[in-house]
This record gives structure tokens, C-alpha cells and sequence, in this order.
């Protein structure tokens, strides 16, 4: 048989190991930078739910590095369990974010016309 034939087939495994590898590592720092952005940024308000999105945001970019070392997201079931979770948790957390900033805008807009507050039979 051929050795050369094999040798593409290897060429595109290590090219497509190559490109998963950088692929989670940038990933997996990207998570981790944009969760220390969130944890050491100054605001005063809104501070709690600022710590609670940079730990769920370092803990997803860790699961990038540790994916590296399973080599898949899927097995072991602890690495579904974690990925899972830390989704669902980010989910949950955007839509409870995305609510706080509708309220705040509906209650900036309401302070801003008083005419908005009064009802028809004034």
C-alpha cells in the first residue's frame, strides 16, 4: 500500500486539530477577559449583578480550556453538565439583565415627561 496516500488524510487532522486548538484557546481568553472586565470595572450601580456575569463568563472561558483537554464539549458528562449549565445561567442572567435596563429606561423616560404619569381624568 501507498504510505502517500495516508498523508493528506493526516495533513488535514492535524489542520483541523490545529484550528480547534486555537479556535478554544482564543475563546476561552476572550470569556476570561471580557469576565475580568465585568469584575474590575468601576460602577456603583448594578456592581452584584456586574460580579455575578464576570464569574459566569471566567467559569465559560475556563470550560474552553479545559475542552481542550477532553477534546469535546459533549464527553465527559460532566463537561455537558458544566457547559450546560453556565449557558443556561448567562441565558437566564441576559433576560434578567435585559429587563433591569427596560425598567430603568421606562422609569428615566416616566421622570423625564410628568405628563406620562397623570391619567386622562386630571
Amino acid at each position: 500500500m501507498n504510505e502517500d496516500a495516508s498523508q493528506p488524510l493526516q495533513y488535514a487532522s492535524s489542520a483541523a486539530n490545529w484550528a480547534f486548538n486555537v479556535f478554544n484557546f482564543a475563546e476561552g481568553t476572550f470569556w476570561i477577559l471580557l469576565g475580568c472586565y465585568f469584575l474590575f470595572r468601576q460602577r456603583s450601580n448594578r456592581q452584584r449583578l456586574d460580579q455575578i456575569l464576570a464569574i459566569l463568563l471566567i467559569a465559560f472561558g475556563v470550560s474552553d480550556f479545559v475542552e481542550l483537554w477532553t477534546r469535546s464539549w459533549y464527553q465527559p458528562y460532566w463537561m455537558l453538565a458544566w457547559k450546560s449549565i453556565n449557558s443556561a445561567a448567562l441565558f437566564f442572567f441576559a433576560i434578567m439583565r435585559q429587563r433591569d435596563v427596560s425598567t430603568r429606561r421606562r422609569i428615566a423616560s416616566q421622570s423625564l415627561d410628568p405628563g406620562l404619569n397623570q391619567s386622562d381624568d386630571d
